[in-house]
């Protein structure tokens, strides 16, 4: 695999990649993505951001055990924020990441095939790979989110492109750093290790020491940060992240990263396709006879989130460094069935994969059944009708992160009050001080029994306006399976006109 590739097909590969990054920001774009409403973990990084603290406090927050995530991350949205970037303009910087990080690995594919086949890559071949990694479904549903995963995959692709191009203790340095973006790194180190000791066997002192005082270094705030949550009295992680049963957990991330953290449970055989053929590239491309081969270390690299999975981790988001390592591995079993001249099927399957692809893309923006409720809101229809029923001065009651997040920007007028998660309790939350009261309430699905709004003295009263707010259809189905009441609807608005002389109970 030391063939030279003349320049002129560097040019192509450089030009596919560029064709890919873009399809993936338009995919993106149309899908809804950059310029929307947060969703609920990116508010607790919104929190940070626009909490007003120096970089040096910041820095601190997180070495004392402010969060169960390593600081570089908050830290760049930190800057940007401080650059005067709003939402939209963060999550279009992540979006940029995440391109880089899919034009990164495409780009490297490429080269491999060159040299695995020793000829040019064959057309058919190059427009399934500008299609798989500019259509990946869970790159395009979480590669613009404010918060580290974008970030974190583009440290690990510029990582695995340059040790498996020209290896140079400096690769450490964005490996490093994605332990300082996210303790994910560590088994991430670990699979590295068994790859370069274990099956390259590969011991060079001088580069090693190099490579891992490298990566100590910038690895630093994560380690710091680690070894605080260890410590007595701190926040756990184990006790948030690992919360479900293996199968579960299984289950829920299989679904996620295959279906772009976005289809439900009855839309779940979209993923069969693409989940199948994935299986099938990576039974295939292993390299039994030749275990230095860099695309074992690609497969090596999909063994943590099993591992995670089977101790309960259900966050697929958080495997998002995997997307472009997907569409590689796909990539490479198309290609290895075009040069065995098995091009029909090659097509074929392609055709399945991207099938799937597109159907998990095209529900990111229209979908009433949800993998994730909260994730599809009606947000902005709650925020018309608040706006349009409100009278200042309002008190809006609700127990969803996202909509007091926005709440808060939106009602600004003297005297408005919102009190709901992250707000804290700055004003009071009798009713007949207020001109409007506002009850916006979202029913959780995980709760073992229904449940009411926790405002027993709203309740009291007689709302002028009662609306039920978005749809679940697969509602009565996750609630046959969980074995928990869930309700259709997603929101509950309820609107009280609080007149001088009102009264429970009018």
């Amino acid at each position: 695999m030391t063939m030279t590739i003349p320049t002129s097909r560097l040019r192509n590969i450089a030009a596919d990649s560029l064709c890919s990054g873009t399809l993936f920001i338009v995919a993106s774009i149309l899908s809804g993505r950059i310029s929307r409403f947060p969703f609920d973990d990116e508010i607790y990084s919104l929190r940070i951001v626009t909490a007003n603290r120096t970089i040096a406090e910041t820095i601190g927050f997180f070495l004392h055990g402010g969060d169960v995530h390593p600081p570089l991350s908050y830290l760049l949205f930190l800057g940007l924020h401080a650059a005067g970037a709003g939402e939209t303009a963060m999550r279009a910087a992540s979006c940029l990441f995440m391109a880089a990080a899919l034009m990164l690995i495409h780009g490297w594919t490429l080269t491999v095939l060159e040299r695995r086949h020793q000829d040019p890559v064959q057309p058919v071949v190059r427009l399934a790979a500008i299609l798989l990694f500019g259509l990946n479904a869970l790159a395009i549903s979480q590669g613009d989110a404010i918060r580290w995963y974008p970030l974190f995959s583009l440290l690990m692709a510029l990582f695995l492109v340059f040790y498996l191009t020209r290896p140079s203790p400096a690769c450490a340095i964005p490996f490093g750093l994605a332990v300082s973006t996210n303790f994910l790194a560590l088994p991430l180190a670990a699979c590295f290790c068994l790859w370069r000791y274990l099956i390259e066997r590969r011991l060079e002192w001088k580069f090693d020491l190099r490579f891992w005082a490298l990566f100590g270094f910038f690895a630093l705030p994560g380690l710091i940060t680690a070894a605080t949550l260890a410590l007595p009295g701190f926040h756990t992680p184990h006790a948030t992240q690992f919360d479900y049963g293996p199968v579960q957990a299984l289950l829920n991330n299989a679904l996620g990263f295959f279906g772009g953290n976005s289809l439900g449970i009855t839309e779940a055989w979209v993923t069969v396709p693409i989940i199948l053929i994935s299986g099938a590239a990576m039974w295939t491309v292993a390299d039994r006879a030749t275990a230095a081969n860099p695309l074992n270390l690609l497969l090596l690299l999909c063994i943590p989130p099993v591992l995670m999975s089977l101790g309960g981790f259900s966050k697929p988001r958080s495997f998002l460094y995997l997307a472009p390592i997907l569409s590689s591995l796909l990539t490479v079993f198309v290609a290895d069935l075009a040069a065995r001249a098995k091009l029909s099927q090659a097509i074929a399957l392609t055709t399945l994969a991207l099938c799937s692809l597109v159907g998990a893309v095209a529900s990111l923006r229209f979908n009433e059944r949800p993998y994730k409720r909260n994730v599809v809101l009606p947000l902005a229809e709650m925020l018309d009708l608040v706006r349009l029923n409100s009278k200042s001065p309002a008190l809006v009651l609700t127990n969803e992160a996202v909509s007091a997040w926005l709440l808060h920007r939106t009602l600004t007028g003297p005297g408005d009050c919102i009190i709901g998660p992250g707000r804290p309790p700055a004003c009071s939350n009798d009713p007949e001080r207020y001109s409007t009261v506002v009850s916006v309430y979202v029913p959780k699905a995980n709760q073992r029994k229904p449940t009411r709004p926790p405002w027993p003295t709203i309740e009291d009263y007689s709302p002028t306006i009662s609306v039920h707010l978005g749809r679940d259809l697969d509602a009565a189905l996750k609630s046959r399976l969980t074995g928990h009441p869930i309700p259709e609807h997603l929101m509950e608005l309820k609107v009280y006109r609080m007149t001088p002389g009102s009264e429970p109970g009018h």
